[in-house]
């Protein structure tokens, strides 16, 4: 972790939602003191600074709708339009039930936690009046 360590001077780890939600807040207002903050692991005089693990997050309905305003669609459109005929593809879970051998299975566990379908429908409305997608792909894991 050192190593990597030289290049991304702070890395999350675990659940970085609400983990980068935090350090960026503390960045924000010149706080340098990350030690209350789960998740994390940097260097500081030297030494390798691990916080406490963040529990893992089971309502993925609490996540603010993504910032769908600061992204020039256009580009991504054209690809997707025209590498698969489609464009919009919502993110609709995390984790997944199985024990495969190469997952985060060790991270994560066995919990497959998804957002509801009435929080994918109101994204899916958002997202049809902005950017008039016509087909959509719900591709999980399972």
């Amino acid at each position: 972790m050192h190593s990597i360590l030289n290049a991304a001077p702070i890395l999350s780890f675990c659940e970085a939602e609400q983990t980068l939600l935090q350090l960026t807040t503390a960045i924000a207002s010149n706080d340098k003191n990350y030690t209350t903050i789960e998740g994390l692991a940097y260097m500081n005089d030297g030494q390798l600074i691990k916080t406490a693990r963040r529990n893992v997050m089971k309502d993925l309905d609490s996540l603010p709708m993504p910032a769908w305003d600061i992204i020039d669609m256009a580009p991504y459109k054209k690809m997707w339009l025209k590498s698969t005929g489609t464009f919009y593809q919502p993110g609709n879970h995390t984790r997944v039930p199985l024990k495969c051998n190469w997952c985060a299975k060790p991270i994560y566990g066995n919990r497959y936690n998804t957002r509801s379908p009435e929080n994918v429908v109101k994204e899916l409305k958002v997202l049809k009046e902005k950017f008039q997608f016509e087909h959509v792909w719900f591709c999980d894991d399972i």
